[in-house]
């Protein structure tokens, strides 16, 4: 939806991380950077919920936050839970990031 401009009133937590490799060569990520950002909890639609089961994702939370503020983090913080990003979404100034929880 263009021009639409979003009340962007929660916060969540962008996770960046740097892949290591210790002196056996196995590799480890290690937290980088953690980015606090404004955001906004939207539904998920039936049609993203049934495409994304379709992959063996479950699509359980859409956030959008304004792009310039998007990294190409995989991963994020929201009410105290981790969350994956499987696929994001630019609409004008902001960006949908779709995510499945972490167990």
């Amino acid at each position: 939806m263009k021009n639409k401009n979003y009340s962007l009133d929660d916060v969540c937590t962008l996770l960046t991380f740097e892949i290591k490799t210790n002196n056996i060569g196995i590799e480890t990520k290690e937290l980088l950077e953690q980015r606090e950002v404004y955001c906004i909890k939207e539904s998920i639609s039936r049609s993203e919920f049934y495409q994304a089961e379709k992959h063996n994702i479950k699509a359980e939370l859409k956030l959008i936050i304004l792009e310039e503020e998007y990294q190409k983090e995989e991963q994020l913080l929201y009410d105290n839970k981790k969350y994956k990003i499987y696929k994001t979404y630019i609409l004008d100034k902001y960006i949908e990031l779709y995510c499945e929880a972490i167990e």
